[in-house]
C-alpha cells in the first residue's frame, strides 16, 4: 500500500480563519467567470450530436461537458438554452449512465463503508469546491486544481467508486461532481439572470453533498437533515458554513 499522505492533505484543505468569513464574497467572480467561459463553448449541431468540452483528464480517462444537454431542447420546460450534459469517458469510451446527483449521495455513501476518513476527506474537499477554494487560472481559464495530496490519500484509500459497468477513478469522480456543480451555476445563470452572489446552484447542491456526509459519518441525525429536505423548495439541504467547520475538523486544521 502506498505511503499515507494524511498529515499533509490536512494541512492543504485547512481555510484560514480570516478567509471563513467571506468565502461567499469571495466566489461570487469566479463562479460569474467560470459561467461565462462555459456559456462561450461552442454547441454541437444538435442534441444528438454534442460537440464535447474536456474539464480533467488522467491518462485516456477523462470528465468532460456535452453541448447542447437534454434542457436545451425546445420541449423542455423551463428550457436551459446553455444545459450541458456532464459525462466521463473511461479507457476513451463514452460512459452512457446520466449521473445525476442522486446518484452521487450513493457513492457517497459506499465511499463511506469502505473508509470513513476518506469520506471526511471529500466532505472537506466538497465543502472546499462549493465556495471554488482550489479553481487556478491556467493557460487563461479558470480549472478546478484540488490539493495533490488529498487527491493522492483518497486513491489511496478508495481507488474507484463502483459502477457498472465499469469502476469510476476516484479523481475522475470527483471531478465529475465539479462538472455537475458547473452545469448548475450555468442553468441558474441562464434561467434567472442573477449575480451568482445567491447560495442557488453550486453553493446548494455541493453543501447539500456535505451535508449528507455529515449524516453517513454520523456527525448530524438523518432527523435533521430530512428535516431540511422537508423545509426546502428546490430539494436542497446545505450545510451551515458554522456547523461544516464543526463536523469537518480537516477544514479547521485540527
Amino acid at each position: 500500500m502506498k505511503r499515507s499522505n494524511l498529515k499533509k492533505a490536512r494541512e492543504e484543505l485547512k481555510i484560514p480563519e480570516d478567509m471563513r468569513t467571506r468565502l461567499g464574497s469571495s466566489s461570487t467572480p469566479l463562479r460569474e467567470r467560470s459561467v461565462k467561459e462555459a456559456i462561450s463553448w461552442p454547441k454541437g449541431r444538435d442534441f444528438e450530436h454534442k460537440r464535447y468540452h474536456k474539464i480533467y483528464s488522467c491518462g485516456r480517462d477523462k470528465v468532460c461537458l456535452g453541448k447542447p444537454g437534454v434542457e436545451s431542447l425546445p420541449s423542455f420546460k423551463p428550457r436551459n438554452i446553455n444545459d450541458m450534459r456532464p459525462s466521463i469517458f473511461l479507457d476513451g469510451r463514452f460512459q452512457e449512465k446520466n449521473i445525476s446527483f442522486v446518484d452521487i449521495f450513493g457513492y457517497l455513501e459506499q465511499i463511506g463503508l469502505e473508509d470513513t476518513t476518506a469520506l471526511e476527506l471529500l466532505g472537506a474537499l466538497l465543502f472546499r469546491d462549493a465556495f471554488m477554494l482550489d479553481h487556478i487560472e491556467k493557460k487563461g481559464v479558470l480549472v478546478y486544481s484540488p490539493p495533490e495530496p488529498v487527491l493522492q490519500e483518497l486513491e489511496r484509500r478508495v481507488p474507484y467508486v463502483k459502477e457498472s459497468p465499469k469502476d469510476i477513478p476516484m479523481r475522475i469522480f470527483i471531478h465529475f461532481i465539479e462538472a455537475l456543480a458547473l452545469n448548475e451555476d450555468v442553468k441558474y445563470k441562464t434561467l434567472r439572470h442573477i449575480r451568482l452572489n445567491e447560495g442557488i446552484g453550486r453553493r446548494n447542491n455541493l453543501l447539500t453533498c456535505t451535508n449528507i456526509v455529515a449524516v453517513f459519518l454520523h456527525k448530524i441525525p438523518i432527523a435533521r437533515l430530512i428535516g431540511r429536505f422537508a423545509s426546502q423548495s428546490r430539494g436542497v439541504a446545505p450545510i451551515t458554513q458554522k456547523k461544516a467547520f464543526e463536523v469537518f475538523p480537516f477544514l479547521a486544521g485540527d
